[in-house]
């Protein structure tokens, strides 16, 4: 009695750890639908992915190439910042970060809303601004 008490134990915590929503957004996804980034490029196609470690691969801007950054998911928020979102160009350097509400997670679809948040310098760290805007998004895993 007491092994098959230990074995259902095991059995419902494999269960429990495997329906974790951290997993479920590992993988590619594909935006279906997108607002607020750039107004004037769709996001619609792109192809983004999360990996296991962490890191975040995909077209966020629009047209441009793919930004490879780090992610953090705590089951409603899901935040892109660090690589290729800390930036250092010819006359002004800063970083970005998007910090989204997780609407709604399935192993097939996913929406997200929230704020882009972009903070930057110029060389000499004497003018600060902050730009920021609403997004939001609909994916479905590929």
């Amino acid at each position: 009695m007491y092994s098959l008490s230990v074995m259902f134990l095991l059995v419902g915590m494999t269960t429990m750890m495997s329906c974790k929503p951290e997993k479920k957004i590992i993988g590619k996804w594909k935006v279906t639908y997108s607002k607020g980034m750039d107004d004037d490029a769709s996001l619609k196609g792109e192809i983004w992915t999360f990996k296991d470690n962490g890191k975040f691969v995909g077209d966020i801007w629009g047209g441009e190439s793919a930004v490879t950054c780090n992610y953090a998911f705590d089951k409603k928020t899901l935040t892109l910042s660090g690589g290729d979102l800390d930036y250092d160009g010819n006359y002004y350097k800063g970083n970005c970060t998007i910090t989204l509400n997780v609407d709604n997670l399935s192993k097939k679809e996913m929406s997200l809303s929230g704020k882009v948040v972009d903070k930057y310098y110029d060389k000499e760290d004497r003018y600060y601004d902050t730009d920021s805007w609403n997004v939001s998004f609909e994916l479905e895993k590929k």
